[in-house]
C-alpha cells in the first residue's frame, strides 16, 4: 500500500480547497507538462530539502527532471518518493507490515 501526500502553498487569501481547485482547474490530462523553470528562492528551497532528509534519514540520491526534481530512499522505514515542482511537492510513502499481521 502506498499513501500520497500533497503539499501545497497556500495563499494567505485562500483555504486549502480553493487552492487545490485553482490546481486541478486547469488540469488536461492530454496536455504537455509544462517545463520545470524554478526560480533562486525553489531552488535554495530543494537544496534545504535535500539537507534537511540526509541529516534526518540519510544520504538519498536526487534526480532532475523536465518537470520535476525528486529523491527517493529505499531502507528503514521503507520506500519514500519526494517530487517537488516549486509551488507543490508530493510524497509517496509505502506502508508495509512486519511480524504476524504481514500477510492481512
Amino acid at each position: 500500500m502506498t499513501y500520497d501526500i500533497m503539499l501545497v502553498r497556500i495563499p494567505a487569501d485562500s483555504t486549502l480547497h480553493e487552492a487545490v481547485d485553482r490546481l486541478n482547474a486547469d488540469f488536461d490530462p492530454d496536455a504537455d507538462l509544462p517545463l520545470l523553470r524554478l526560480t533562486d528562492v525553489q531552488r535554495a528551497a530543494w537544496d534545504r530539502i535535500l539537507d534537511r532528509v540526509s541529516g534526518e534519514i540519510g544520504a538519498v540520491e536526487s534526480a532532475e527532471y523536465l518537470y520535476s526534481l525528486t529523491f527517493e530512499t529505499v531502507g528503514p522505514p521503507g520506500r519514500v518518493q519526494f517530487d517537488y515542482c516549486g509551488d507543490t511537492a508530493g510524497v509517496e510513502v509505502a506502508h508495509r507490515h512486519s511480524g504476524a499481521g504481514r500477510r492481512r
